[in-house]
């Protein structure tokens, strides 16, 4: 029975050691200019989209040097090493075509800026503040304080509206209305329900109109704009003044569509 020698065991025990010490001095020193990258441009008053993503960026290269130098010290020669690498990356590349497709919109998001950290944005149908941009990921935070993650192809795919830029934020309530129900009289039922709000702007108070018909009765709508840092609890509260004042005029609504 043939085995390793003492002296071989010992080189291999210095070897993975040395390995290891490096990999961990390098995994310190890659997080330090990750954020140290990330400093300097807050220091600059970037964006705070573009620091992160720049800290991402930064780690994860370093990481990358870092396993390729704890791996030659093992004794595995970088150059072989980066032809596997490269082969593999090829290989995965491939069969992840779709992530790299939310890693390219990433960059280009962060490099355009349609948002920022802090926007009002409507991203696929979804409204909510943006906290985040990795390297994969969009981050929102809904307004009933969800966190809401949308993959960053999906995000440049497809129209982004901004409220922050733009100043008001868009809504369109819809509910349902009996057939044969006094429409004038609901119209300035739910009007002089939005004139008792203050957050709403008064030189372009909402409409109120009819968008169609359902099974329930007719569908009105009360649409308009609102200032972004608006209640979040803006729909909830119009609305049920809506079916209070309703009720009160013995009129019911039937559903909302």
């Amino acid at each position: 029975m043939t085995g390793l020698s003492p002296a071989t065991l010992t080189t291999w025990a210095t070897r993975l050691t040395a390995a290891l010490v490096v990999a961990l001095v390098g995994w310190l020193i890659a997080r330090w200019l990750g954020r140290l990258s990330a400093r300097a441009l807050r220091r600059g008053h970037a964006d705070p989209i573009l620091a992160g993503f720049l800290r991402n960026v930064t780690f994860t290269a370093a990481l990358i040097l870092v396993a390729i130098d704890a791996l030659e010290v093992i004794g595995i020669p970088s150059t072989s090493l980066l032809a596997a690498v490269g082969a593999a990356g090829l290989a995965i590349g491939l069969a992840l075509n779709s992530s790299l497709s939310h890693i390219a919109w990433s960059v280009i998001l962060v490099i355009f800026r349609p948002f920022r950290v802090g926007d009002t944005v409507t991203i696929n149908g979804i409204d909510g503040t943006v906290e985040s941009v990795n390297l994969m990921h969009t981050h929102l935070r809904t307004t009933d304080n969800r966190e809401v993650v949308i993959p960053n192809g999906s995000v440049g795919g497809n129209p982004i509206y901004n409220a922050s830029l733009s100043g008001t934020h868009p809504f369109d309530w819809r509910f349902a209305v009996p057939f044969g129900a006094d429409l004038e009289h609901i119209t300035s039922q739910i009007q002089a329900v939005l004139r008792e709000r203050t957050d709403l702007p008064k030189d372009a108070q909402p409409s109120v109109d009819v968008v169609g018909f359902s099974n329930n009765g007719v569908v009105l709508s009360v649409h308009g704009a609102s200032a972004p840092d608006t209640s979040p609890h803006l729909q909830n509260e119009v609305l049920t003044a809506v079916h209070r004042a309703l009720h009160e005029a013995g009129i019911a609504t039937v559903a909302m569509t």
